[in-house]
């Protein structure tokens, strides 16, 4: 395994703790990322990268932040958690979402009109996800070069680790690959420095 204190970081730079996009530890999904009170501001900010000055650019998803939809665009709040919107997952078939696991074409829901993704009623799968198919989480959202892991946003460890180790394992552990070869230390890079946030300081004071 290879170690490294930097892993446990967000993507912010912690220049100022009200701006989300400066949030250099791991934090919630943060709901002002996805509605705001503000008027005449319909898009959030642009995506990660780096901007032609070699700075980091902008790392607030484009969300819509006055629909009333506290959750990303492409996701559905039901009781409490943010999963992928039915109507998406299943091509318009079954826009109604009835449970964590089952999609609904029309009302009165039931048995009849119900879908269920293959495998059955399995948290975190199936109909069971967010819009990143990781598992639902609470409303909000997280920066463009983050990822959520056990309802935490960490900086991707794509960016922290390297494409080959792009699987977030723990707070601290990047992995090469999924599931339980995670467990063998030769597929893990280790590093208190993965357990940040994404923010990178981009200057947006908003």
């Amino acid at each position: 395994a290879v170690t490294s204190g930097a892993f446990a970081t967000g993507g912010g730079g912690g220049s100022d703790d009200k701006d989300v996009s400066a949030y250099s530890f791991i934090h919630p999904p943060d709901q002002k990322l996805t509605e705001s009170d503000e008027p005449l501001q319909a898009l959030s900010g642009q995506s990660a990268g780096m901007g032609p000055d070699g700075k980091p650019a902008r790392v607030k998803p484009e969300e819509e932040l006055h629909d009333g939809n506290v959750c990303g665009d492409t996701e559905e709040l039901y009781l409490g958690l943010c999963y992928r919107k039915c109507s998406l997952m299943t091509n318009g078939e079954a826009g109604i979402r009835t449970s964590a696991w089952t999609c609904c074409k029309d009302h009165p829901c039931g048995m009849k009109n119900e879908l269920m993704a293959p495998g059955g009623p399995k948290f975190c799968h199936g109909f069971g996800v967010s819009d990143d198919g990781s598992c639902p989480h609470k409303p909000g959202a997280c920066l463009d070069n983050e990822e959520i892991h056990m309802g935490l946003c960490y900086k991707k460890c794509s960016i922290l680790a390297g494409p080959k180790f792009a699987h977030r394992f723990s707070g601290v552990e990047c992995c090469d690959t999924t599931g339980l070869g995670c467990l063998m230390p030769s597929h893990i890079k280790l590093s208190k420095a993965y357990s940040v946030g994404g923010g990178a300081g981009d200057g947006d004071k908003s």
